[in-house]
Formats: C-alpha cells, structure tokens, sequence
C-alpha cells in the first residue's frame, strides 16, 4: 500500500511539472515560424554593438589623422556611438554626400530642390567650407569634432528621430564649393615645412573619412557662365 502511495505522489508531481513547463512556452507551428516577423539579424547585432560600443572614445585628431569609425548598420547616414567627455553617449555623423561645386553651377539651386526631399536635413549650413578653409584659420581647431560641431543640430532633430522599422534613413550633405578646387589654405599652412604642393587634397580628405561618400559635380561651359 505504501508503494503504490509513493507511485501516486509521483505521478502527481510530474503531472504538475509537465503542466508549468508547457505553461510557460509558446508552441509556434513550422507555417507560423515562417510568417513570424522576427527582427533581422543587423537589428540584433547593432543592440549588441551597443554594448561594444559604449566605451568606444574617438581620439580627436585631424580629418586625415582619423581612423576607422564604427558605422552604425542601422543608420543610412554614416554615424556611430562615441563617448563624450562625461563618458555618456552620443550619435556623431559625417555628410552621407558632398556637393562640390563647380562656383556658379547651379549648386545653390539644387541644394534647396534637394533639401524639399523629406529624408535630406536642411538643418545645417548648407557651405561650412571647413574642409577646404575654415579649420586652417588662424584660432581655429583641426580637430574633426570642430567639422562634426556643424551637423549636430541636423542629427539630433532629423537623423536621429525619422526612423521606419528601427532603421535611422535620413541623411545630410555638405555642399561648400570649395572642396572641389580650393587648397591653398592647406598649401599655405604646410609653408613652414617648404612644401611646394599640397601632401593631400580635400579628395583624399573625404575618402579617408568615408570611402564610400557620395560625390555631386555640376559643371558648366566655362564661357557661358
């Protein structure tokens, strides 16, 4: 009598556990496994790079000096995360293109038919020139964080916010003419070291920030300007 009251109270108990166990999960058939709309893979490894990420602090150096940046998968824009100064984070962003003239083009012209696109910011100024001139002025930084100071406002109101199923597809450009043809500011700070031509143009500048930055080039007759 007492075994089979030792057999009952077993069975008793792996009834219980069998019931919490499968309380608790969700049977999904092989059809419903097909349709169920699980996030992408990108999605999930940038909420791990966040974690990667968090202590990741660019070292303030010159647009040439720069080294790889940790672009975000789910950004259309070049950006990533970075650590300020307080250790809390931030989205930094590089134009996702560059109109560079020619001067009297039409630049200014397609610049404000670009900026109607609602996915293209017109919340920055539309020639910083810093490339090509502003960052050799005398009292001026060098530094990259003086450049990416002029697309803070655009990513923090555009980039960032328009956002369909996770993924950041706004983007912005910077369109100072001058980086298509000006480098006697850079010419003129490397007089010191007798340099006759420049060690590297706005070109090399731009590619070594984002290889793959987007490039925009009016020209025109020169004689029916």
């Amino acid at each position: 009598m007492e075994n089979w009251a030792k057999i009952s109270l077993i069975i008793i108990l792996a009834i219980y556990i069998i019931f919490c166990f499968t309380a608790k999960m969700t049977w999904i058939s092989e059809d419903d496994f097909q349709q169920k709309d699980f996030p992408p893979m990108s999605e999930k490894l940038n909420n791990w790079n966040w974690n990667f990420t968090k202590t990741y602090q660019r070292l303030d150096t010159t647009p040439e000096e720069t080294g790889h940046l940790p672009f975000l998968q789910n950004f259309k824009n070049p950006c990533w995360r970075e650590a300020d100064s307080n250790s809390s984070m931030r989205i930094r962003c590089l134009p996702y293109f560059y109109l560079v003239g020619a001067s009297k083009c039409g630049t200014t012209d397609l610049h404000r038919r670009l900026v109607m696109h609602p996915l293209i910011s017109e919340k920055c100024r539309k020639e910083p020139h810093w490339i090509a001139r502003k960052r050799f002025a005398e009292g001026k930084s060098r530094n990259l964080s003086d450049y990416l100071a002029y697309y803070d406002r655009a990513v923090k109101r555009d980039i960032s916010r328009i956002e369909t199923n996770g993924y950041h597809n706004a983007i912005f450009g910077d369109c100072s003419t001058s980086s298509f043809f000006d480098n006697s500011y850079l010419l003129r700070a490397e007089k010191s070291n007798n340099m006759t031509t420049p060690p590297f143009t706005n070109a090399n500048v731009i590619y070594n920030l984002n290889p793959h930055a987007k490039i925009i080039i009016i020209v025109r007759n020169p004689i029916s300007r």
